[in-house]
């Protein structure tokens, strides 16, 4: 049976930032840099970038799906690159992601970012499925009652 997919907007994308935005702020947690993994996670993270003065920015680009197609194949996730990692060592890092769903490429990522010495990591999506272990390294966007296949604003046909 197909999983219904879900469009999410822009506007609910940024609602999302906002709400990541305000729980960083209110839990008082110091980012020196944001972390986007590329691809899903670039958008969020222009958006923090953007509201969030004074931080450093360092892409990770993962890949695991097999094609960019809605539903593709996820795979073994393989690292492409890190960008501007002297601004990961000794900080306080944010990674950012579009969402968690079983957590390997969260994971993966993680490991790769460890190699770099940051002093802390914290991880911000805007969609939360998985069960984690660290709640307060976490911090979600938006809820969803009933997980659906998300069709994100930039993966949209136009």
């Amino acid at each position: 049976m197909e999983q219904k997919l879900y469009n999410m907007t822009w506007e609910e994308l940024e609602n999302g930032a906002h709400e990541i935005l305000k729980q960083i702020y209110e839990k008082e947690i110091k980012i020196d840099t944001l972390v986007p993994i590329l691809r899903g996670g670039a958008p969020l993270g222009g958006i923090l970038s953007c509201n969030m003065p004074g931080t450093e920015i360092s892409y990770i680009h993962v890949r695991r799906s097999v094609s960019d197609e809605t539903n593709a194949f996820l795979g073994a996730p393989v690292l492409k690159g890190i960008t501007n990692t002297e601004a990961i060592k000794g900080k306080n890092i944010l990674v950012v992601d579009d969402m968690l769903d079983k957590g390997v490429t969260m994971q993966f990522v993680i490991e790769e970012l460890k190699k770099l010495e940051p002093a802390s990591i914290h991880i911000a999506v805007i969609y939360n499925f998985a069960k984690v272990d660290d709640e307060d390294k976490f911090i979600v966007g938006a809820t969803m009652e009933t997980k659906k296949w998300i069709v994100f604003p930039w993966e949209k046909k136009i």
